[in-house]
């Protein structure tokens, strides 16, 4: 089993410890109604926010951060949705490092909670639900959850010990999703408590710029405690309303925090289409008027182009918003399916700045942004799954420092190593690999050889959780040596051809450096004593060369025109690493799926005297044709890349 790593935020735990996460019963008498539908999840976070993907049954997506307090912890949620209305709720608990829980004392006298509940007539209520945390003992909230009290003749009952209580309820009404979440429950005897699908009185809607229709709606909520805390996130899309109480601030015990975000997309029609990504996190101790009103001034604005070579529709969700929101409320997305390919403008929220991760989740591709910061006014453009694609290194994210794991390193006589394969070309971009999911079948392997002699190999892993990324690690001889690794994967997508097959083989010589050590937010191992991970820094950086592509007139269906064509390249080291100069590049290549190879003129970019590591490359195509490259570099250190990627774009 290889050892339990971050690559970046999205994810934090291997599958080890995802599988190490039991799921939640509902013992009988606590069972949502028969017209609700409920599905367990396991949650993992990671080193700012974390990230856990949920699939729907109509095969949306939803994603759940939650707040730095957890890092590197795992805790429990359950996921549900009144039946007839499309979105999803996450509950759960999350503990904090370091810090103990309030338990329930043994055989302490329990009392009788009633919890009233009335419709949206006013009448009592039967078949909706309620969920209830105890703002006194994370140890409580651990014993039931998962247990969903359901109104029968507008009651539910449960016994419970002394102590404050959050309540939140869920009302589904035919096109509407009503959660209310009243002030803090005092128990200090037997005790009556009353929600209402009335008191969720606010709809989340937008006031946008440019005319918009909301395409879903999400609402998330904190509450910490003695030992950790609990979270509840609503939401909602297409025809599906989410409603909400207000809260104003009041004594609590422990501290509420909120927040609201919503997706608009432009009406049908426009040239070009829109999107706006909005956030608001909610004052301290309060749930907020769900309306968000935003102008101009407020946004930055990110020219998006989606590129794929066959036409179809991937999931889209943006993570995000202030930065103390990712701390204190989390944020919650729900995805909505885009045409692809396709150029589209996003307009995201950015006053007060706030940071972002938006996504695409297959059917080609599952392309994972690394968190980026966004200031409004800025006008940016990004390029998603342009080709070629190819394997890509770790990248941390631009504005903050994030753990992020070296993609080639050596520590003693330990070397890692990790890539992800089938990455476009923008920084911070990752693939989804050889990820078998949503009709993709993936293949690979890997092999590391020190002077000549192999001594370690292995299968690339296909599952998509929880990594796309290849790791790979040996243990090197204490004496200088000469390392080569290749790595070969493969990847065939419903109606998809393109950069289908790639083989890298680098080399460098590695040699013992006992006091090396990597500044931050850099890092070549983890572990995790007591449940928080601790970054393992001493180690040195490897001579690993690396890649970027910008081919010329690049259609969005990955093609481009026939004759002649004009290839950029960059032979670039690891971030950190030292950038030796290139010596010597070749380009070849084919137009039959590699049979043959044909050089290509490849003219070095120099500004007077200097020279870069930037290259132009020519050659003419014939139509019709998909383009299978093979390039080799040399540096003055001794390392080198040969890097082959058949059919990696095709010509009109």
């Amino acid at each position: 089993m290889t050892p339990i790593r971050i690559r970046t935020l999205r994810f934090a735990v291997a599958a080890a410890l995802l599988a190490g996460i039991t799921a939640f019963q509902m013992p009988a008498g606590a069972v949502p109604a028969a017209t609700h539908s409920a599905v367990s999840q396991p949650i993992a976070v990671a080193a700012l926010t974390g990230a856990k993907a949920l699939t729907l049954s109509n095969g949306t997506r939803a994603v759940l951060a939650v707040p730095r307090a957890a890092a590197g912890v795992t805790g429990r949620a359950r996921s549900f949705m009144p039946a007839g209305l499309n979105g999803t709720c996450v509950y759960g608990y999350v503990p904090t490092p370091g810090q103990r829980g309030l338990p329930v004392q043994p055989g302490a006298q329990k009392y009788t909670l009633t919890i009233k509940g009335r419709n949206l007539a006013g009448a009592p209520d039967t078949g909706d639900f309620v969920q209830v945390f105890s703002a006194t003992s994370l140890k409580w909230d651990e014993n039931t959850l998962g247990l969903v009290w359901v109104f029968r003749h507008g009651l539910t009952t449960l016994h419970v010990p002394a102590g404050k209580y959050w309540l939140t309820a869920l009302f589904g009404h035919r096109h509407n999703l009503r959660v209310d979440k009243p002030a803090q429950v005092t128990v200090t005897g037997n005790t009556t408590a009353a929600v209402s699908a009335r008191a969720a009185s606010s709809e989340v809607t937008a006031t946008t710029p440019r005319r918009a229709v909301l395409a879903d709606a999400t609402f998330s909520s904190a509450d910490t405690l003695r030992g950790g805390y609990t979270f509840w996130d609503c939401g909602t899309f297409g025809s599906t309303r989410l409603w909400v109480s207000p809260l104003a601030r009041s004594r609590t015990t422990g501290t509420l925090y909120s927040a609201t975000s919503a997706q608009l997309d432009s009406p049908p029609g426009q040239a070009v289409p829109y999107t706006y990504e909005l956030d608001s996190d909610a004052p301290t101790g309060t749930i907020a008027s769900q309306h968000l009103t935003v102008t101009a001034a407020d946004l930055a604005t990110v020219r998006e182009h989606f590129y794929s070579d066959t036409a179809t529709a991937a999931p889209w969700l943006a993570l995000g918003g202030p930065a103390r929101q990712l701390r204190t409320a989390g944020s919650f997305a729900i995805s909505t399916a885009l045409p692809m390919p396709g150029d589209r403008i996003v307009y995201f929220q950015a006053q007060p700045a706030a940071v972002w991760s938006p996504d695409i989740f297959g059917p080609l591709a599952q392309r994972a942004q690394v968190w980026q910061v966004f200031h409004a006014g800025q006008t940016l453009s990004a390029n998603w799954n342009a080709y070629p694609l190819h394997p890509a290194p770790n990248l941390p994210p631009g504005g903050f420092a994030v753990p992020t794991l070296v993609s080639a390193s050596r520590a003693g006589n330990k070397l890692v190593l990790d890539l992800t394969p089938f990455s476009d070309n923008t920084p911070g971009h990752t693939g989804s690999g050889p990820s078998q999911f949503n009709g993709i079948t993936g293949s690979g392997n890997w092999v590391i050889y020190a002077n000549g002699v192999k001594i370690a190999s292995g299968k690339v892993n296909t599952s998509p959780i929880p990594f796309a990324d290849v790791y790979a690690s040996a243990t090197l001889s204490p004496k200088p040596s000469q390392v080569k690794f290749t790595l070969t994967t493969s990847r065939q997508a419903p109606g998809s051809d393109l950069s289908g097959t790639s083989e890298d083989t680098w080399t460098w010589p590695s040699q013992p450096e006992p006091h090396a050590f990597m500044s931050a937010p850099w890092y070549c191992d983890t572990t995790f004593p007591h449940g928080w991970p601790v970054f393992d820094h001493h180690c040195a950086v490897q001579d690993m060369m690396t890649l970027d592509y910008q081919l010329a007139r690049e259609g969005l269906d990955g093609s481009a025109p026939a004759g002649p064509q004009s290839l950029g390249i960059t032979i670039n080291h690891l971030p950190t690493a030292t950038p030796y100069p290139v010596t010597h590049a070749r380009l070849q290549v084919s137009f039959g799926n590699g049979t043959s190879w044909q050089p290509a003129t490849l003219a070095r970019i120099c500004h007077g005297k200097v020279c870069t590591n930037s290259y132009r490359a020519s050659y003419t195509a014939p139509a019709g044709a998909q383009v299978s490259l093979r390039l080799t570099a040399r540096d003055t250190h001794g390392a080198t890349l040969t890097e082959t990627i058949l059919g990696a774009y095709q010509t009109a």
